[in-house]
């Protein structure tokens, strides 16, 4: 049973209620970051900075289920984004396999995010995707969406939605579409890491993102020997080298990278020394 304070709703019949709930929320919070931290310097150092704002970003499990951690790690990192002393952003989970235990969101954030969330069960998959784009249309809500079964029509409303409400929206979509045609601004993959270590990890692979500098380079031309210009090129989908690093739970329930010098080693006890 969830908490009090926690909203859910389900949409058997007009979706245009959601939206007027929708505004009411956004009425009420901070205005959107620019950039959202993830907390793992690797990644962020990837990312100028984060992940953008006005935008969608797709998060796919290797294992086909959702991986809800993550999104609500990053959904807390996007809530502490906002000014001292401004309102919380409300996190609007649409599609139940979204949908995340309140352990799971206490971990991440405490319980300011759990007395802000709205879960939404749209009946059909058009009323799923028709609700996570009303979400995004809403400045300073961060949208955590089941986004499975999307076509590319529908990725261009999701990013034009986003674009429009300069929202966050992070989307999960299962295995089978890992490969599919989207419009969305990157696309992480998730598997879990075998480890004999005590806490869960997983290995975060950034799969494409537009605008990404690649680490390879060229020149516009050399004088004795030294180049005059480097210019960086920008990979214009998939990622060619390795963007990928491990994260892993750490004691105060959060998720942190896993430093080099303790990634290879298999003994708990060894990495606790």
């Amino acid at each position: 049973m969830l908490p009090r304070g926690v909203q859910i709703d389900s949409l058997p019949h007009r979706l245009i209620q959601l939206r007027t709930q929708l505004d009411n929320l956004a009425a009420h919070a901070a205005p959107a970051a620019r950039r959202v931290p993830l907390g793992w310097s690797q990644a962020d150092g990837w990312l100028g900075g984060g992940l953008c704002c006005g935008a969608v970003h797709e998060w796919i499990s290797l294992t086909g289920i959702p991986p809800i951690s993550m999104l609500i790690h990053v959904a807390a990192q996007a809530a502490n984004v906002c000014d001292a002393g401004a309102a919380k952003p409300w996190l609007i989970c649409v599609g139940r396999e979204v949908w995340p235990t309140p352990h799971t969101v206490v971990r991440a954030s405490g319980d300011h995010m759990l007395q802000r969330m709205l879960l939404i069960d749209p009946p059909t998959d058009a009323d799923r995707h028709w609700a996570i784009e009303l979400a995004l249309r809403c400045e300073g809500l961060i949208v955590v969406a089941d986004a499975s079964g999307m076509d590319m029509a529908t990725s261009r409303r999701l990013q034009l939605a986003a674009e429009s409400g300069r929202s966050l929206g992070l989307l999960a979509r299962p295995r089978r579409e890992a490969d599919a045609l989207s419009v969305a601004t990157t696309r992480w993959l998730v598997q879990p890491e075998p480890t004999d270590a005590p806490r869960p990890r997983w290995r975060v692979t950034l799969a494409r993102c537009k605008g990404l500098q690649s680490l390879q380079s060229h020149t516009n031309g050399t004088q004795d020997g030294v180049p005059l210009t480097t210019i960086p090129r920008i990979a214009r989908g998939s990622i060619t080298d390795d963007r990928s690093l491990l994260v892993e739970v750490n004691d105060a329930g959060g998720l942190v990278p896993v430093h080099a010098d303790i990634r290879e080693r298999r003994d708990p006890a060894a990495a606790a020394s």
